[in-house]
């Protein structure tokens, strides 16, 4: 008798032939984060019987669709487009000349670190803020833990899947704009000056990715710098709603500075200072 797995199995790969391999890549590239998601909400249903809480069974959801795409990477661009060493396509490759993924990583947590301390110095030295104090070594770990987790994870998807795979479908430059606008989208769609901060540093991001010659590291560094750093920086400090809308972009109390009109100028300069030395050039390599 066929088990239940062999045939969810045999399902998933047929509806990956036929829909991922088909001739209309572009619309199939759209589907298949939304696939991978409900297939992981299937596979995680029957963990339900065991009474978990929502949040639980939603991280779990979460973590499935992340192994699910991950685990898919090769098979993806394998299948689509005959290329064989897919982690290094995306950017997850390992090249000792241009450093190691490690310092590569910790370079990008300094450019993040950095930036976080040029929006909040307007901030500090106009008393723009109070004193939450309420930074712990639980607080600490989150923060780490948020930063390493949204910044591998979306790096990989963004700057990663979805740039290579839209860069053979419509070339380099429109690749760098629909993927920073998707990022933004996804993330900013409810605050036009956050999606507008979002694209910039989908851009930024690009941008660093390009100058290591594809390697993803150090976009991950500041990626997962920014989140985790900001986290944690919001837990010391409570940034005033009164604050000119120029540095916070919005009043609201969840405050976003890369959506203000100086974040928005300082990733551009920052942006302009990665691309100062040599243009940037990327092939396509299997």
């Amino acid at each position: 008798m066929i088990s239940r797995s062999y045939k969810f199995k045999y399902l998933f790969e047929s509806l990956f032939e036929k829909i991922f391999a088909s001739k209309y890549k572009v619309f199939s590239t759209f589907f298949y984060i939304p696939f991978l998601y409900i297939t992981a909400w299937l596979i995680s249903r029957p963990i339900l019987i065991f009474s978990i809480g929502k949040e639980t069974l939603n991280t779990v959801h979460l973590a499935l669709t992340f192994f699910l795409f991950i685990g898919l990477i090769p098979r993806w661009f394998n299948t689509r487009w005959g290329i064989k060493k897919s982690y290094d396509f995306i950017g997850l490759k390992i090249n000792l000349q241009s450093g190691s993924p490690t310092i590569n990583f910790l370079k990008g947590i300094f450019i993040a670190l950095v930036l976080i301390i040029l929006l909040l110095l307007p901030i500090i030295f106009n008393n723009w803020f109070e004193w939450k104090g309420e930074l712990s070594l639980i607080v600490f770990l989150n923060g780490i833990l948020v930063g390493l987790f949204y910044g591998f994870f979306e790096e990989i998807i963004f700057r990663g899947w979805l740039q290579e795979e839209l860069k053979i479908l419509l070339g380099l430059k429109m690749a760098v704009i629909f993927q920073s606008l998707i990022f933004s989208l996804v993330h900013g769609y409810k605050d036009i000056s956050l999606s507008i901060g979002l694209f910039i540093l989908g851009i930024l991001l690009t941008s660093k990715k390009l100058k290591d010659n594809g390697e993803i590291w150090s976009s991950i560094g500041i990626h997962g710098g920014l989140v985790g750093i900001w986290f944690i920086t919001t837990s010391i400090i409570e940034i005033n709603v009164n604050a000119p809308l120029w540095i916070i972009g919005k009043e609201t109390n969840d405050i976003n500075p890369i959506g203000g009109i100086y974040g928005i100028t300082l990733m551009i300069a920052l942006i302009f200072f990665l691309n100062r030395k040599k243009s940037i050039k990327f092939k396509i390599n299997n």
